[in-house]
């Protein structure tokens, strides 16, 4: 099992472990492969667990967080994956949400901590309440469940049980088809953002207008690995980019490739111009700036070697 840690984080602390199962997808690589690999790499792995930052719990290799709604989105896609233990006997229909979230059928490993997964919801044990992680009061009180504010009075108590909840996940996140279905849950979720109307981008609209043209490029990885840590700088860089370069307005196939890429290469500079690229320089102690990470990650899954602009 990967090691936790209590880590404090502003005037916030609690359990996180690191994890170990890389996202490693097999070959080939097609596209929605190439993007979550490039989101990957500066967010986890599929057993990583945050709990310092009043998340809840944040899990897996691209940190789903029950503050947000999405965490428990996931695990309840594992109710529609079969059962991977082919030496269990008897037992029907098992799924994969049964193999590593419950001790039986009927009991989740959930319980004890003060909740369960229903239904895509957040269900607090003791009221059998749905909490809606939209709603502030509802939210705080997903975030006291997890770290064990709502069950103890005492520091020590509470810092117990939020560490065993991170065990829990650490572990679950090892075994064996949960990366699987992480992968599958993040290419449906990714796809499904494409459509949705982003008042940010005005009358660009969606995503997928945002990037129309641009698909042959990595510039799609670079935006949703800017997009996953923070969704407004992402939408108004990309934004600021396509004032220049729209590659729809290509009036033939080898115009459309040059434009495309230099929007991607004018995307590429202004990333590491901004404050994804200043984040962690002159400090030792922080890990390196995320435009190292994504640059080591587009030479990975697209084999392209940028330049770090400073």
């Amino acid at each position: 099992m990967a090691k936790v840690n209590w880590v404090k984080y502003k005037n916030f602390g609690g359990p996180r472990c690191k994890g170990g199962v890389e996202y490693n997808p097999p070959a080939p690589w097609g596209p929605w492969t190439k993007i979550m690999g490039v989101v990957a790499r500066c967010e986890g792995n599929h057993d990583t667990v945050v709990m310092y930052d009043e998340t809840g719990v944040t899990f897996g290799f691209l940190q789903w967080t029950f503050k947000s709604g999405r965490l428990q989105k996931l695990l309840e896609s594992f109710k529609a994956i079969p059962s991977h233990d082919f030496e269990r006997e008897g037992e029907g229909d098992w799924t994969l949400f049964e193999d590593v979230c419950c001790t039986d059928k009927d009991i989740q490993v959930f319980e004890p901590f003060g909740f369960m997964i229903h239904g895509g919801k957040f269900i607090e044990a003791k009221t059998c309440k749905a909490l809606d992680p939209s709603v502030k009061k509802e939210q705080k009180r997903i975030v006291d469940i997890c770290m064990g504010r709502t069950l103890y009075k005492t520091f020590p108590d509470q810092k117990n049980h939020a560490m065993k909840l991170a065990e829990l996940f650490a572990n679950m996140g090892a075994q064996f088809g949960v990366a699987e279905a992480q992968i599958q849950f993040a290419k449906a979720e990714f796809k499904r953002a494409l459509t949705f109307k982003r008042p940010p981008l005005g009358d660009i609209g969606t995503i997928e207008n945002l990037l129309v043209g641009i698909w042959d490029t990595p510039a799609p990885a670079l935006f949703f690995n800017l997009w996953q840590n923070n969704p407004g700088a992402a939408y108004s860089l990309f934004k600021n980019v396509k004032k220049l370069y729209n590659p729809s307005d290509a009036s033939d196939m080898w115009d459309a490739d040059f434009k495309a890429n230099d929007f991607f290469q004018e995307a590429w500079k202004r990333t590491c111009l901004s404050k994804f690229g200043n984040w962690g320089f002159g400090k030792p102690e922080n890990k390196s700036p995320r435009v190292v990470r994504i640059k080591k990650a587009i030479n990975e899954f697209y084999g392209l070697k940028l330049k770090l602009y400073k």
